[in-house]
């Protein structure tokens, strides 16, 4: 589901968009600290702080990867605990 960001060319593309309408975000393996990754917290930040979107909150889900690694960059989760945005680490 596609959602426009304030502030923002382009907006995000949930993974997840559940019924209560809260966006969920999939990560899957180590999460290094990228600009990519920077622009999809703050867009998600974005996203949560406009009062016209229909998303009422956002997830980050980490997950293992194929090599067996799980987690992000500890600046990862800084981030998005600095904006607000909850994260649960899916233990294998």
């Amino acid at each position: 589901m596609y959602r426009a960001a304030p502030g923002f060319t382009f907006g995000r593309y949930a993974d997840i968009l559940d019924r209560a309408g809260d966006m969920h975000e999939v990560k899957s393996g180590f999460v290094p600290f990228r600009s990519r990754i920077l622009r999809q917290i703050e867009k998600d930040a974005a996203i949560l702080a406009d009062p016209d979107n229909d998303v009422l909150g956002v997830v980050w889900h980490f997950v293992g990867g194929r090599s067996g690694s799980l987690g992000a960059d500890p600046r990862v989760l800084e981030l998005l605990d600095t904006k607000g945005i909850p994260y649960v680490i899916h233990l294998p």
